[in-house]
């Protein structure tokens, strides 16, 4: 089944995810997809986003995984395999 698997995070509760959710839904619509959001309101310098593990976690073969800006999707990716991988640099 393709869906587009969306995840928005802003860094406070303070802060709007609007925008991107509506980026996102748009993208989804016309593309025809069903959409499942993921969304958080967490600091970047937080290592465990919950919501993006969940996100990339429920991506399946045919899925597209689309983030509103490709910096908050990188820095936790910079994280992840800075954990997993001894010669890593970013």
């Amino acid at each position: 089944m393709n869906r587009v698997i969306g995840y928005c995070r802003v860094s406070t509760g303070e802060q709007n995810l609007d925008m991107q959710e509506h980026a996102i839904e748009k993208y989804a619509d016309e593309k025809g997809l069903r959409l499942v959001m993921y969304v958080e309101k967490i600091s970047s310098r937080k290592n465990n986003r919950t919501e993006l593990n969940n996100a990339i976690k429920a991506t399946t073969e045919g899925d597209i995984f689309v983030v509103y800006k490709l910096v908050y999707f990188a820095i936790q990716m910079c994280t992840i395999m800075q954990r997993k991988v001894q010669n890593f640099a970013s």
